[in-house]
Formats: C-alpha cells, structure tokens, sequence
C-alpha cells in the first residue's frame, strides 16, 4: 500500500482534517454536508477538483497526476478538454476576479470560501441553477470581466455532465442536495 505522500498518487496532498473525500457515505456520494464528526464530506469529483485548484494555484506542481484522473474519469480525448477547460478556468479566475481569491493551499483540511463559491458555481451550472451560478460569479468577478471564465466554466460542468461525472449527488431520501448555509466569500 502507498503511503499518503506518494508522488505516484492523487493522495500526494490529502485533504486532512474537517474534509473528508468519502466514495461512498449512505445511499450514494455525501453532497458537502456535514458529518456526525462534524467533517465536510466532498464527493469524489468535488474533491478531484479541489485538488486540483490547489495544485494550480501551487505552480501546477504534479499536475500529470491531475491529467491521469481526468483522463481517467471521462476518457482520454474528453478528458484532454475538460483539463483544457479547467485550466482556461483557473488561469480567469487567478487573473481576473474582483480580488484576491482564497485557494487553499495543497494539503490544507479546510475548503476556502472562495473553492466553495467555485464548487458551488460549477454544481449549478450542471443542475440548470444559472440563477445560483449569477450570484457566484458576482462574488469572484466584476460585471465586465465575467464572460471569459463563465464559458470555461459552463463548458467545463457540462462536458463533465454529458461524461456522467456529477459535481455532488442529490441524496435519494431528501432531493436536497446542497445542507449549508450562503456560500457568500468573505472579503
């Protein structure tokens, strides 16, 4: 078994603490609710993107591992597109937002406000919520600079939607599939 500080695996930077990367919690993935611990439990898309963000923002150091795991879950060509997205993603969202965002840094246990707002947006996008993804681009951007990384990010959901890779899962019993309270970031 490899140790959480393998340079070969994902878990290089594991989310320790209050996040929790649960595959499987109940009846189907957690949605960023929290645990009877009291740990935010992310499902796995939710947490590869989070890494992710984290290791972008961290000179894409290890990126090829972030390469592996999107290729892997939506197939190589479609894959090479949704990185392509994330990436055009990331590079407006660090060059373009109204402030300096909050991105945790790789190995950090709790979710900024900002990686949340950022999860939040790219969750609407895929449950046609475009209201609740107005409101979080008003919070990351001003009014002029909200169209470039807005199409990353709706091409990016979507293309993950179409490949079947949910950004959190609506918990059969509830139909509710977000329990926090306003995901506004701080500034």
């Amino acid at each position: 078994m490899k140790s959480p500080q393998s340079r070969n695996d994902l878990t290089l930077y594991p989310p320790r603490g209050r996040i929790s990367l649960s595959r499987s919690h109940g009846k189907g993935n957690a949605v960023w609710q929290e645990s009877s611990t009291g740990s935010l439990i992310l499902d796995p898309t939710s947490g590869l993107l989070v890494t992710a963000m984290r290791l972008w923002q961290d000179g894409r150091r290890n990126w090829h591992l972030v390469s592996r795991e999107f290729r892997s879950l939506m197939g190589s060509e479609k894959g090479g597109w949704a990185l392509e997205h994330f990436e055009s993603m990331m590079a407006a969202i660090l060059n373009h937002a109204n402030r300096e965002l909050s991105i945790s840094n790789p190995g950090q246990a709790a979710l900024s406000p900002d990686e949340l707002l950022i999860l939040r947006a790219l969750a609407a996008v895929q449950r046609d919520e475009f209201d609740i993804f107005a409101t979080a681009m008003q919070g990351l951007f001003d009014p002029m600079h909200r169209a470039e990384p807005a199409v990353d990010m709706m091409a990016l959901a979507r293309l993950m939607g179409r490949c079947g890779v949910t950004i959190g899962n609506v918990p059969a019993e509830t139909g509710d599939y977000l329990a926090m309270p306003d995901l506004v970031a701080a500034e």
